[in-house]
């Protein structure tokens, strides 16, 4: 019952290019900016994520005495995850301790451009907004064809059927994004020359005391405190992000289960009952929908109405179909025994390291949640999948 949605595939580059840019701010490096490249070089990286633990096989949800194991939906995970735009999501699936050190190294990073600028516009008697639109956006030049092109080549494979005339806009945005990055880099090389930088601890060096000063700018300190908060927030996002992956492809496989159990019992082949309970319902967005829904997210969409009204239409079916899908799945669900099970536990406080907490049958069923959890119901393909939102209780149960 998944499939991809053309629209946000679409807006993919434009995604990746923001995080490029907001990668520059956490860099450091000693030497010139690197000279522009027309496109980017796709780098590769591992298929199989080397978890901190590799625990056993677990049951993770049983459907009509039916049990459904890691091993059941581990491949889907792991291409959900690995194909998924953002690299630092990517990084944190495949190695959480090489990754979380990266990140401290960045928000250190980060936080010292931060101060950098901040200096350099008070210096000025100007606004921090002022000194990056000054000293960084106005010198952006627009790509040329050829490179505008080139990009595309480079990038089909993420865009699919799409056509260069249609993608254009976020091409074009990409390709800046990349450029800006190159400028920021090199003005915060130079503010580096004019200010007082001063290395004071290694950020990923272990059991740092609190209070401990990484790095000064121009006397004013950064101290260890402040990335760990920070780290917090961001270990936390990416685990819930891997969560609902994880949820999401246990959900599905529960559907199929479900789906070729009605089946059976009717007799009749599994797309019988989807082409009946889903696709024969389904109707086409008019020119009003897509009209509104440009017009709601215009913000986030590169481009007029016209070169976006395939892409938007095709959105919006895909919408109507997970909602039909989802009807169908809650009525297969009803009077069918499901039961929940298979806790991951974090049990190094940071998210580096994990086990497994197996429960008995008799407490599948069962909630866990913590004194401060919550939950919160996020729109999917197949039922819907509920990202459960209990501080370092993570997984798939």
């Amino acid at each position: 019952m998944n499939r991809t949605r053309p629209l946000i595939i679409l807006l993919t580059l434009i995604a990746c290019a923001a995080m490029a840019v907001a990668q520059t701010q956490r860099r450091r490096t000693g030497t010139a900016a690197p000279k522009p490249t027309p496109t980017p070089t796709p780098v590769p990286v591992s298929s199989q994520p080397q978890q901190p633990m590799d625990p056993p096989p677990a049951t993770l949800a049983i459907v009509n005495d039916t049990s459904i194991t890691l091993a059941d939906v581990a491949d889907q995970i792991n291409a959900t995850i690995l194909d998924d735009p953002d690299p630092y999501l990517r990084a944190f699936y495949l190695d959480p301790e090489k990754e979380i050190k990266e990140a401290r190294q960045r928000a250190l990073d980060a936080r010292i451009s931060s101060l950098l600028i901040a200096a350099e516009a008070k210096k000025r008697a100007k606004s921090q907004a002022e000194i990056v639109e000054t000293e960084i956006d106005a010198k952006i030049t627009p790509p040329s064809e050829q490179e505008i092109q080139a990009a595309y080549e480079a990038n089909r494979a993420q865009l699919g059927a799409a056509t260069l005339a249609s993608v254009r806009p976020e091409l074009i945005n990409y390709l800046r994004g990349l450029r800006r990055q190159e400028l920021y880099e090199a003005y915060l090389n130079r503010l580096r020359m004019t200010n007082a930088v001063a290395k004071r601890a290694e950020v990923n060096t272990p059991n740092l005391a609190p209070g401990t000063v990484l790095a000064a700018v121009n006397g004013d300190p950064i101290r260890v405190d402040m990335i760990n908060e920070r780290m917090k927030a961001y270990v936390y996002k990416l685990q819930m992000r891997i969560y609902a992956v994880k949820r999401s492809a246990v959900d599905r496989r529960i559907n199929d289960l479900l789906l070729i159990a009605e089946a059976n019992k009717r007799k009749i082949g599994t797309e019988e009952i989807v082409r009946a309970e889903v696709t024969d319902k389904l109707k086409p967005p008019t020119d009003a929908d897509v009209a509104n829904f440009y017009n709601e997210n215009k913000a986030r969409i590169n481009g007029d109405l016209p070169s976006a009204r395939a892409d938007i239409a095709s959105y919006l079916q895909q919408q109507q179909e997970g909602k039909l899908e989802t009807a169908l799945s809650e009525r297969l669900r009803t009077g069918a025994k499901v039961q929940m099970c298979g806790l991951w536990r974090d049990v190094s406080g940071y998210g580096r390291r994990f086990e497994v907490l197996r429960q008995p049958r008799a407490l599948c069923n069962s909630r866990f949640s913590a004194d401060y959890g919550s939950s919160e119901r996020v729109p999917g393909r197949t039922g819907g999948q509920r990202r459960e939102r209990t501080g370092k209780v993570l997984g798939v149960y």
